[in-house]
């Protein structure tokens, strides 16, 4: 098993939320039903500036606090890994939101879903044994 520092874990945290900023973007605007009323176009220039922010925000956060969080090591991060699942499982409606935006693809809603939550559930079972130390079952020996 592999130590990883609080720095590490935090590094991961935003990468995944760098990397899924804007289907967030597009998960919540089609909670609050911004999808109908901003055109696709405008709202995906507001997912990318919101994406930009969110890179230059954890970027900076992550360089302020080098020094403090590399000298934490914790067990395992629970804290982190639920924030990467949350994270993660609202990217993959996003995803969806997203294509169905810009093409009208309700028809093949299975289609679609299917291999995304197999590949998050894929990635997210490996990410919570290799880096947070969290297996996905309860049960898992290691």
């Amino acid at each position: 098993m592999k130590i990883i520092t609080l720095w590490h874990a935090r590094f991961a945290v935003l990468l995944v939320l760098c990397f899924f900023t804007t289907p967030l973007i597009f998960t919540f605007s089609y909670l609050f039903e911004a999808v109908v009323q901003v055109p696709p176009l405008s709202l995906l220039w507001i997912a990318l500036i919101g994406t930009g922010s969110v890179i230059i925000f954890s970027t900076t956060l992550l360089l302020l606090y080098r020094k403090s969080w590399v000298k934490v090591i914790e067990i395992t991060y629970r804290k982190e890994y639920a924030t990467v699942f949350l994270t993660t499982w609202l990217a993959i409606v996003g995803i969806f939101v997203m294509l169905n935006t810009f093409w009208q693809l309700t028809d093949y809603f299975f289609i679609i879903m299917i291999p995304l939550v197999t590949a998050g559930y894929y990635g997210l079972t490996k990410i919570g044994m290799l880096v947070f130390h969290v297996p996905l079952f309860l049960g898992s020996k290691d």
